[in-house]
């Protein structure tokens, strides 16, 4: 009797690259995928939280990484081990351009103070601690004939008539319109602005910030992303 052949997984359609990375300046991560075989791969997610941007140039900062190995359905990968044992486990879904990563555990022990691993990763490489330090370096030399531009764009926007004219939302605007928005009456609740998103929105991150006990450290409890159109206002829950 022909013993059937063993059929191997079916390789995923979607392209997964290797390095995506979540460019925010208090906040860089980036993922690492390797080993793509058939429906799995392996990852390493990396982490930083600056608690100031002038930090990234000190390298004062809390980090936490995420590794082991996703498996792939559809655009959508799911952690299925832990290679280092922290109880992180997380999915990817892959947009194409970038990924949208979510936690499906509680990840507070992944990580130093701030650190987080959700939100959005584009396909590139992180920006190195090096490049970070040499932007600030010449941020300064920048500042003139940045606040020249400002000063010449406030010109122009107070020449245009009214009505013709579109104002944006602020950031802090952005976090009041979700503050409002999902009303909650939770103490302790942080609404952060975290980059923009694809699509040119504002991604207000929302968590709470929780103390320690007996059963875990001190750390910030994740509640949603929220994306805000600035132009508009509109509110649209964007970890869905």
């Amino acid at each position: 009797m022909k013993v059937a052949d063993k059929t191997e997984p079916a390789p995923s359609r979607v392209d997964w690259g290797s390095t995506w990375s979540r460019n925010i300046d208090t906040d860089p991560a980036g993922i690492d995928i390797t080993n793509l075989k058939g429906d799995t791969f392996k990852f390493k997610l990396n982490a930083n939280h600056f608690n100031n941007p002038e930090d990234v140039s000190t390298g004062i900062a809390s980090t936490g990484d995420v590794e082991g190995t996703a498996k792939i359905e559809g655009n959508v990968a799911t952690q299925i081990t832990d290679d280092i044992e922290s109880g992180c486990m997380i999915t990817m879904t892959n947009h194409t351009s970038y990924i949208q990563v979510k936690e499906i555990s509680n990840c507070s022990r992944a990580g130093g103070i701030g650190v987080y691993y959700e939100g959005t990763y584009q396909k590139s490489d992180i920006a190195s601690q090096e490049e970070r330090t040499d932007d600030n370096t010449t941020s300064e030399d920048a500042e003139e004939g940045k606040q020249d531009q400002e000063q010449s764009e406030e010109s122009t926007t107070e020449e245009i008539p009214s009505g013709k004219s579109q104002n944006l939302l602020t950031h802090e605007e952005a976090e009041q319109r979700v503050k409002e928005f999902l009303s909650l009456s939770m103490d302790n609740m942080y609404y952060v602005y975290d980059g923009d998103t694809p699509e040119g929105n504002y991604s207000i991150r929302v968590y709470q910030y929780q103390e320690a006990t007996a059963d875990s450290t001190e750390h910030e409890a994740y509640y949603g992303f929220y994306s805000v159109d600035p132009r508009s206002g509109e509110v649209k829950d964007y970890s869905q």
